[in-house]
């Protein structure tokens, strides 16, 4: 992944080189919010995420299931959401109707997938309790914008020796946080933040694809150790 605008940090693991000896592994992508969890659901969706075991490589495109309230979900991402599903599963004459109600059908399609989305909070949903699925690695987009016990919600979910991938940039946006009072007791600092000046290992997404490297400058000397490289031409 290259970064698209001033560089994120991935702090927990390079997922170039994440590797699972068994089978395929099931995985949890959430973001802060809806917006920006669509949009990591499109890229996976269409630059897959697999790597096929094969003389051939290539990235393989998972299934998917995207949990949330259909109107809460931009129009590409719809194909993927659990109502969506359902609703095809119950039309194909071939399915039976999916078998035990739809209660049935969203369990299955959920412990089916082998990427499942939702932001922070939705990680809490019932329906991941009914599922009782853990799963091999979890990858929290807009991490510096998460808060710690948001992520407490998510990594409920992480199966024992799992992998966390937090990917985010704590030198912008900083989580949102409304009470002084609950903002003096540490929420105001992402557990991104916290890592980072704990010296977790990070790796550093330093191409800039959005500003003239005139203005880049600025950002790079001033936060990033003048390390950011351009994606873009000064023209």
């Amino acid at each position: 992944k290259q970064a698209a605008g001033l560089p994120a940090r991935t702090v927990g693991v390079d997922s170039q080189h994440v590797t699972f000896s068994t089978q395929r592994p099931r995985l949890l992508l959430c973001a802060q919010t809806n917006y920006a969890l669509d949009e990591a659901v499109e890229r996976v969706a269409s630059h897959g995420f697999f790597r096929r075991r094969s003389h051939g490589g290539g990235w393989e495109v998972p299934s998917i299931v995207r949990l949330g309230a259909p109107e809460a979900l931009s129009h590409a991402i719809q194909r993927f959401s659990l109502d969506a599903k359902c609703a095809a599963l119950a039309r194909d004459p071939y399915s039976g109707g999916g078998g035990g109600g739809k209660d049935a059908m969203r369990l299955s399609l959920i412990r089916s997938a082998d990427v499942v989305g939702c932001t922070l909070s939705g990680a809490g949903l019932r329906v991941l309790d009914e599922a009782d699925l853990v799963f091999d690695a979890i990858v929290v987009d807009e991490a510096s914008q998460a808060t710690e016990p948001q992520l407490l919600v998510v990594l409920n979910r992480l199966a024992k020796g799992g992998t966390l991938v937090l990917v985010g940039d704590h030198k912008q946006l900083p989580p949102c946080c409304l009470s002084p009072r609950a903002a003096a007791a540490g929420t105001s600092r992402s557990a991104l933040e916290r890592f980072c000046a704990l010296g977790v290992p990070v790796r550093l997404l330093s191409i800039q694809y959005r500003m003239h490297p005139h203005i880049s400058a600025v950002p790079s000397l001033r936060f990033y150790g003048g390390v950011l490289r351009h994606g873009v031409s000064g023209q």
